[in-house]
């Protein structure tokens, strides 16, 4: 599980953007790129390629390990994998073939941007799949399955009811307004996961009732839907926050990022199976907090 942990530390950083633990390339910087985050392996190599889709030039240099703060060189140096440094930048005469596509360095910093809230759900999900994975590495006979039932609760309602919708129904139609494909690219890339996403939990649910009596093959199905959800939506975080949300914020401003918001705010008002957001972010709360008081003393340091 130790190994498993620092690998979870990285990815961290990764999802953060590393903005403050690694310094940019003065040299990429002055050529115009933007440095967007910090990432290896298969993580590095999808959301390169989705930037590509999305009309950008990509550069992967290196990570700096020189320009690290104190206490993060560990964390990319270990694990036998090679982080690279993300920049960007639009390909030559992109912005003349896409006059309604403005580069995000021109966008005022106090403007709202039509991902604001969606990027804060991102935080509260994370938060209960992080719970529920503490759960789920605990031996059988420890296992709060009462909390594991609201972990999928909340995933179902406040995840994937509230939070994907929204994301369907209203923020991925309006890429497409502006140009972006449903069928191909990053759109269909996260429509994808949403689906393999509802399958896991489809699977949790209908496992954790057997498996709190003891079925061991119930509770091997639920644990490993529940790492496979945790895994997913995890990365799926990381690619939308830090390219798909990207370019939704360049491309969705002034008036239509405004009604976009409002839009949210009348899904958001609408209730899920009878509870208001209000309850769900209480319901995540509750969640975390027992989570925390009851961190498991029986997970495995080796």
């Amino acid at each position: 599980m130790v190994g498993m942990r620092a690998a979870d530390e990285r990815d961290a950083h990764a999802v953060s953007g590393m903005t403050g633990s690694t310094s940019p390339d003065p040299d990429r910087i002055q050529a115009g790129w933007e440095h967007r985050f910090v990432a290896a392996g298969a993580r590095a190599d999808e959301m390169i390629e989705l930037y590509r889709q999305l009309g950008y030039e990509v550069a992967a240099d290196p990570v700096r390990t020189h320009t690290l703060e104190d206490g993060c060189v560990a964390c990319f140096t270990s694990g036998g994998e090679s982080y690279q440094s993300i920049y960007t930048r639009r390909r030559p005469g992109s912005e003349d073939a896409h006059p309604d596509r403005p580069n995000a360095r021109e966008a005022p910093m106090s403007e709202t941007h039509p991902t604001q809230l969606l990027r804060q759900e991102h935080q509260q999900i994370l938060q209960v799949a992080g719970v529920l994975e503490g759960l789920l590495d605990r031996e059988p006979a420890n296992v709060d399955y009462e909390l594991v039932e609201k972990c999928i609760r909340f995933i179902q309602l406040f995840a994937d009811a509230c939070h994907h919708g929204k994301e369907e129904g209203l923020l991925f139609p309006a890429l497409e307004d502006k140009g972006l494909p449903r069928d191909s690219g990053p759109i269909a890339v996260m429509l994808h996961e949403h689906r393999l996403g509802r399958q896991f939990t489809s699977t949790m649910a209908q496992s954790i009732g057997a498996a709190r009596t003891g079925d061991p093959a119930a509770l091997g199905r639920l644990t490993r839907a529940g790492r496979d959800y945790v895994a997913l939506i995890r990365q799926h975080i990381l690619k939308e926050d830090n390219v798909l949300f990207n370019m939704a914020d360049q491309l969705v401003r002034g008036p239509h990022c405004a009604g976009l918001c409002a839009a949210y705010d009348e899904v958001d008002g609408q209730g899920f199976e009878g509870c208001s957001r209000a309850q769900l972010e209480e319901l995540g709360r509750e969640i975390c907090e027992r989570g925390a008081a009851s961190s498991s003393p029986d997970r495995s340091e080796g």
